[in-house]
């Protein structure tokens, strides 16, 4: 299944729901704009989105994680979190705020437990292995290019780095369906695509085992990519 966000229509944002052959099963339209990717909940009962809208008072350019029934209904609005988030596999979300990772319910008022704090830094790219174990993200300064892939247990212990990069930055992407693997993507690396087309910019993708001693340095002798 797959949930896409078509753009705007006159002043609204829609939603559409397709089903395994293509065709589109439900979707709805809203007032303001979306933002980032909507994700699917592993039921495929609601969407998780950045929603900016104007009625609950989101000025300023803020969108905020929003979770959408299929029909459009308002499920719950987590103001003051980061637009970075994802699903657990028994429907919980992940969230971030600062240099902490929580996690909540999509139901009821209860405040989002503290998983985690990363210290000075502010957790992007979230990633949840399939059995809701262990989380990746990236943490460092994407301005130099310099950052690095982490994961931690999901009752936040075991925290440890497991791919570096000093060159275009790195990404985690999924975990493998065993939960040994990561894939993760470095950077992106600017070809030429012809006369008087300029450049265009591509990402190499790494498999990384997750039973390595140290960090992986993502560098020029770097294991060939298993997808570039």
């Amino acid at each position: 299944h797959l949930v896409a966000d078509l753009g705007p229509s006159d002043s609204r944002e829609e939603l559409v729901f397709f089903g395994r052959d293509g065709r589109s099963s439900s979707r709805f339209l809203v007032l303001d704009g979306f933002g980032g990717r909507p994700l699917l909940s592993p039921d495929k009962q609601h969407v998780l989105v950045e929603w900016h809208s104007i009625d609950f008072g989101d000025d300023g350019g803020v969108s905020v994680p929003t979770v959408f029934a299929r029909d459009g209904t308002i499920v719950r609005r987590f103001a003051g979190y980061k637009n970075e988030y994802a699903w657990f596999p028994n429907g919980e979300m992940l969230l971030s705020r600062g240099d902490s990772l929580y996690r909540t319910a999509i139901t009821g008022t209860a405040a989002p437990r503290l998983i985690a704090r990363i210290p000075n830094e502010n957790p992007r790219a979230l990633t949840i292995s399939p059995d809701g174990n262990r989380i990746a993200f990236t943490i460092g300064n994407f301005t130099i290019l310099e950052n690095s892939t982490w994961i931690i247990n999901a009752d936040g212990t075991g925290l440890r780095e497991v791919v570096t990069t000093n060159n275009d930055g790195v990404s985690p992407h999924s975990f493998s369906p065993d939960g040994q693997q990561l894939l993760v993507s470095e950077g992106i690396n600017y070809v030429a695509v012809g006369p008087g087309y300029g450049f265009s910019g591509c990402s190499e993708f790494y498999v990384v085992p997750l039973n390595l001693s140290a960090p992986l340095m993502l560098d020029a002798n770097s294991p060939a990519p298993a997808i570039k």
